[in-house]
């Protein structure tokens, strides 16, 4: 980038606008957004990023929670798009758009969620249609492609026991990949993964693990149990058929859930990089959630 790039940042996000078009900052604090733009005569392309907002259980329940908060505020009512799950570089992001009305006109939204680990960014495009959105796409592209997330500050956190983690943990989880042919760049095919996985963990360090899930049509279950460990660096160690460890990177508690954010599975050494950077390997963050019962 040049020395005269104008780079902004809101919240966790940092990004680059690109040359040539309008910027403006909108509302404050959690609605704080900065919106940039590009018109012609007859046609017009927006991009506003938004303040970060906490996670949902899954990068799909947190786009959907978006859409409704975000792409509704512009779009007339319609459907939540099923989103696409993608690692664009460091960033694993849902995306997904629909087409809609503003005040009598037609107008598209494409909204990308960007997981920042126990919070979210959206980024929602605005244009009167999908044609009309092409021939701002490589400028559009440049937000994405510059945008970078830092660690959310955490709050202080106790120190943990197994005994704290205690109860019945679960997670939702999916991630859609498309293929194409490295030198036609033909379709070659997709892969589909959705999946359900919960944990019940003993306050005496047992573990019992259910997965169920669908990759490509074909149903997959497996129950395992085992014992589990939390050392006093943060390290979550399962032992089942195999040695697993995560990193604890979040604990929040709420009065209805506690939601736990671990960085893994690592199964040989976990690189110093992720223990001393929580932003390191932020797309192998899981959220795990644990409901309190009344």
């Amino acid at each position: 980038m040049s020395a005269t790039a104008d780079v902004r940042t809101l919240d966790v996000a940092t990004f680059t606008v690109p040359p040539g078009w309008h910027v403006e900052t909108r509302g404050s604090g959690d609605a704080q957004a900065i919106v940039v733009s590009k018109a012609s005569a007859d046609t017009y392309c927006m991009a506003v990023v938004y303040a970060s907002t906490p996670a949902g259980t899954s990068l799909e329940a947190s786009f959907a929670s978006e859409w409704t908060r975000v792409a509704l505020q512009t779009l007339d009512p319609v459907a939540t798009p099923r989103p696409v799950i993608s690692q664009v570089g460091s960033l694993r992001v849902a995306a997904g758009a629909a087409a809609s009305t503003n005040q009598g006109q037609p107008i598209v939204g494409l909204l990308l969620v960007v997981d920042a680990g126990p919070r979210v960014v959206s980024l929602l495009i605005l244009s009167p249609s999908f044609g009309s959105l092409e021939p701002y796409r490589a400028e559009v592209d440049t937000i994405l492609g510059t945008l970078t997330i830092r660690a959310p500050a955490s709050s202080p956190q106790r120190h943990l026991s197994v005994a704290d983690l205690a109860g019945d943990w679960g997670r939702n989880d999916g991630i859609n990949t498309r293929y194409v042919d490295r030198a036609t760049g033909a379709y070659a095919g997709t892969d589909s993964i959705h999946f359900t996985e919960q944990w019940k963990i003993g306050a005496g360090g047992t573990i019992a693990l259910d997965f169920w899930g669908i990759q490509n049509g074909r149903r997959i279950a497996e129950k395992s149990s085992g014992t589990v460990a939390l050392t006093s660096g943060g390290i979550l160690v399962i032992r089942m058929t195999n040695e697993q460890r995560y990193v604890l990177r979040g604990w929040e508690e709420a009065p209805d859930m506690t939601v736990m954010t671990l960085n893994g599975p690592w199964y040989d050494s976990i690189p110093p990089e992720i223990l001393s950077n929580p932003a390191q390997g932020a797309n192998l963050d899981q959220r795990w959630v644990r409901l309190r019962h009344a």
